[in-house]
């Protein structure tokens, strides 16, 4: 049984699985070697780790004929580090340095990695004894914005100061340009973000794509032919990500004897695909979402910006007749987005017609449901801003879902409706968010409506409490599997967004919709 050869889950460790990148690669040695900082910026999956394993493996400083006795390198994965402090980071430093360096600067090395904390001075005098031996230091810091759990003290001027003072040299990496990520304003007024020089990585060139995928079958045996390189670059782009996964079920398809690359398989590859293409999405700033679907909707886009930037990530290429995506896949996944829209504006254009059809809401529900409404029609494209304006409408459900609940069961139990009317769950949770409150406010009075220290799960168990709804609640809502199901569709998409998870138009319109139906079935006169 043949192993297919096409790992797409993991980077790249060993040079001869590694293609193309002959220019970045060059390009970055030239900056290491003038002790110039980069900064390599690139989508997810586009292959900055591999691209740092390679540019760090001994068998390539070799074959480009890079002194690895002068220049100590050293790749540190950010990610999987846990720092708090500029201490953490230094430590982590000095334990890479630990198993590259002899003699009295290892065992200088190996007394402070004893200590509790390190001193920034403490790793100064290590670097200094280090560039006094002729010796380079070079950090590869994968996934950099991660650096921002540093919470206590300045890391970045001590990092720009090692890189000014002492021969060190930083290679990071991250998703997007360091000034747009950290906006935080301990750290947006960094100098240290002017040494360096950026790089924007991109997917594979054609011919290293085409080497990628004809050198790893021939690996295995395989000989494809030249359409169906074709095809398979065509469908997935040149990613490497892609690129690999695409070919990996090609692979699994080859040794079970068919040789087509066909719909079925590109149906199989796109389901892999599309959570990838939505993290992608989800992380494009607005004006080059906006282009991207110009360009598939009309082969063009009048954004310059936006088509140079999306250029630069390897998302679209001039064509003879115009713009157009390199990846027919991704493309997919960009034209359903339309599609999707498409169907969710006229389920949407119904439900504001509905707002103002219901005789029974307020004039405030009216206003509530138009204003959210109308937002949302206007950032449909940006999950960020949608948020907002979903949030802001759920509010006001809970808000009037407080009023309510009490209303109606104080109508039918009198003044002590509260004692008997909630689950012991609920009735704690609410006493302990007003005890909690009246410890905190001078001079607190206990609630007239103790609902308002109730969240929604509250309100929903309070109305489907078997004896409420029955006596109370069955009269409005009518159907309590129905009642249910949409209130937690809207507490769901409450919670994603609590927690900062972005939601999308149709969750939106989904809200809009659960809402008009609570406070249409709330104002029933019955």
């Amino acid at each position: 049984m043949k192993e297919n050869p096409f790992q797409y889950l993991k980077p790249v460790q060993d040079p001869k699985n590694f293609f193309g990148r002959e220019e970045e690669t060059e390009s970055m040695y030239r900056q290491i070697l003038s002790s110039h900082s980069v900064s390599l910026i690139g989508e997810r999956k586009i292959g900055k780790t591999s691209l740092f394993l390679h540019l760090t493996h001994p068998q390539t400083l070799a074959n480009y004929k890079i002194p690895s006795e002068d220049i100590l390198m050293f790749y540190i994965d950010i990610s999987s580090c846990s720092f708090h402090k500029p201490s953490d980071v230094f430590y982590k430093f000095l334990n890479c340095i630990s198993e590259k360096t002899t003699g009295e600067i290892k065992n200088r090395v190996e007394l402070l990695l004893k200590k509790e904390n390190i001193h920034f001075q403490e790793f100064e005098e290590i670097t200094a004894k280090i560039n006094n031996n002729n010796q380079k230091i070079v950090f590869f810091l994968d996934e950099f914005e991660r650096i921002s759990m540093v919470k206590h003290g300045d890391i970045f001027s001590k990092l720009r100061y090692l890189a000014q003072m002492y021969d060190v040299t930083f290679v990071v990496s991250t998703l997007r340009d360091m000034m747009s990520l950290f906006k935080e304003e301990r750290f947006s007024t960094s100098p240290f973000f002017n040494i360096f020089t950026k790089y924007q990585l991109r997917g594979l060139d054609e011919n290293a794509s085409r080497e990628l995928i004809i050198s790893t079958f021939q690996s295995e045996e395989f000989e494809i032919d030249s359409s169906t390189i074709d095809s398979i670059i065509r469908f997935s782009g040149t990613s490497p990500f892609s690129l690999k996964l695409a070919c990996y079920y090609y692979f699994e398809r080859l040794v079970n004897g068919s040789l087509d690359f066909d719909d079925t398989l590109k149906n199989l590859i796109q389901e892999e695909l599309e959570p990838h293409h939505r993290y992608n999405w989800d992380h494009l700033p607005r004006n080059e979402k906006t282009a991207l679907l110009d360009i598939v909707k009309n082969g063009n886009t009048n954004d310059l910006f936006a088509e140079r930037s999306l250029e630069r990530k390897g998302y679209i290429v001039k064509g003879e007749t115009g713009l157009y995506v390199t990846s027919e896949s991704f493309q997919r996944f960009l034209k359903e987005i339309i599609h999707s829209h498409s169907h969710a504006l006229i389920t949407f254009e119904t439900q504001i017609i509905e707002i103002d059809a219901q005789g029974n809401l307020t004039e405030s529900d009216r206003n509530a449901l138009r204003e959210a409404a109308s937002k949302i029609m206007r950032q449909q494209l940006y999950p960020e801003d949608l948020s907002i304006s979903v949030f802001e409408v759920i509010g006001y459900l809970e808000r009037e879902m407080r009023r309510y609940n009490k209303n109606v069961l104080e109508m039918g139990l009198g003044k002590n409706w509260f004692k008997g009317t909630l689950d012991r769950k609920s009735k704690e949770e609410i006493e302990k968010r007003i005890s909690k409150a009246s410890k905190k406010i001078r001079d607190f009075q206990y609630p007239e409506n103790p609902f308002d220290y109730a969240i929604l799960e509250n309100l929903r168990d309070v109305i489907a409490r078997r004896d409420n709804w029955n006596y109370f609640f069955s009269k409005y809502f009518k159907d309590k599997k129905v009642f249910e199901v949409k209130m937690q569709e809207i507490i769901d998409i409450r919670n994603r967004i609590a927690h900062y998870h972005s939601i999308h138009f149709n969750e939106a319109v989904t809200v809009i919709q659960n809402i008009l139906w609570m406070l249409t079935h709330m104002r029933e006169q019955v």
